[in-house]
């Protein structure tokens, strides 16, 4: 398959690699239909993520369609259509649980956190969605069915930036008729610009030394 591939600092290449193989029976194997670069993919390409090393393919916001499944899989089939969030949870373990997900204990072996796609050793040493198939471990926990009637474009935030982005405004407290000020104009900013309307903010207030960001801004949110 075609991948991604970081090699070192400020050196990422398309190139030719394995296909991957389920190593689990809780597993599915993934054929990517759409992937996402997210600002944190910065830290791999500048080289400062923990435990990188040569052969990491990143990635961790992509959706797909189910081409293999392991034999105590129990959610999916082949052909289905999903959307696999970027933490790995087992779905077992204490912090599971209590819907901690982030903070599963047994899917990284290296660090509290838990394993996360495309983020090298130090999250577990899974490789990423920017790659033609991924493995999914845990299948049955974390991956999400995408609607028919959804495009990739439209449901692929949901890996990653739009829950972010909602639930920075979900744990700030915003209620309906509050004023609000978001500080950074990124995509996910501007996505929490947007839930905070949602969640029934009466003003919104964009903040940025950009202009090109403060403009896309007023773009997509009319209004702040």
């Amino acid at each position: 398959m075609k991948a991604v591939v970081y090699h070192k600092p400020y050196s990422l290449t398309l190139e030719d690699v394995p296909d991957p193989e389920l190593q689990d029976s809780r597993e599915i194997l993934v054929r990517v239909t759409s992937t996402a670069i997210c600002g944190s993919d910065l830290h791999i390409y500048h080289g400062l993520q923990p435990m990188l090393h040569d052969g990491v393919i990143p990635g961790h916001e992509f959706m797909g369609v189910v081409e293999e499944v392991g034999k105590d899989v129990k959610r999916w089939k082949r052909g289905d259509r999903v959307l696999v969030p970027f933490p790995i949870a087992c779905g077992e373990c204490i912090m599971c649980n209590a819907k901690l997900w982030s903070h599963c204990e047994r899917s990284n072996e290296n660090g509290e956190l838990a394993a996360a796609f495309g983020h090298g050793g130090a999250y577990g040493n899974f490789q990423g969605g920017q790659a033609e198939f991924v493995r999914v471990p845990y299948a049955d926990v974390s991956p999400m069915l995408v609607p028919d009637d959804l495009t990739d474009e439209q449901a692929l935030f949901v890996t990653d930036i739009l829950p972010t982005a909602y639930w920075i405004v979900d744990v700030a407290g915003v209620k309906p008729g509050d004023s609000v000020a978001v500080f950074g104009c990124g995509p996910v900013g501007i996505l929490a610009q947007r839930c905070a309307i949602f969640k029934g903010a009466r003003r919104v207030y964009a903040v940025d030394q950009v202009p090109y960001r403060l403009e896309y801004a007023r773009k997509l949110n009319p209004g702040v």
